[in-house]
């Protein structure tokens, strides 16, 4: 059973009974790429929008603050996601040479949206020397931020009224 939630307002979520897929779309409305997150679980795995897998995010069981390993389709070091405060708001992605090469950033959207809504907004930037590659996998682990840590897997009834 799967069911489409956001259709129309943004990047489809489809949940389905195992997992949650998002798929993220062009302005052409053709799919760019997806994640699939299976439910209960720390681990997203990025495809391209023919299906081709781009790499994985893995989100590590730790005390304090979050870090996330991101690795490429056959399973090599691509780089981390490092949380900079304990409420996980600002992140910098670091390649495995320790440079950074992104920043993710939550938005803050006002004490009503905040308490009473899941809606988020992140803002990714790169420096222009940034690899393409390691682009979309930085983009993917800051949506692997919102799929593990501040989306409950089991959705909510508000989900299902199209507004």
């Amino acid at each position: 059973m799967e069911r489409r939630l956001g259709v129309g307002r943004g990047p489809d979520v489809v949940v389905a009974e195992d997992r949650v897929t998002l798929a993220v779309t062009g302005s052409d409305g053709a799919v760019a790429m997806q994640l699939h997150k299976p439910w209960f679980r720390f681990r997203v795995t990025v495809k391209d929008g023919n299906g081709a897998v781009l790499g994985h995010v893995r989100k590590r069981i730790r005390l304090g603050k979050a870090v996330f390993t991101v690795t490429g389709p056959s399973g090599e070091p691509v780089g981390k996601l490092l949380s900079e405060n304990w409420r996980s708001r600002d992140f910098r992605f670091e390649a495995t040479s320790g440079q950074e090469v992104a920043r993710v950033t939550k938005k803050w959207r006002g004490l009503l949206t905040e308490v009473f809504t899941d809606a988020d907004r992140y803002a990714v930037t790169f420096p222009m020397s940034t690899d393409d590659s390691v682009r979309q996998l930085a983009l993917a682990a800051a949506l692997a931020v919102d799929l593990t840590m501040k989306q409950k897997d089991y959705g909510s009834p508000l989900d299902l009224i199209d507004f």
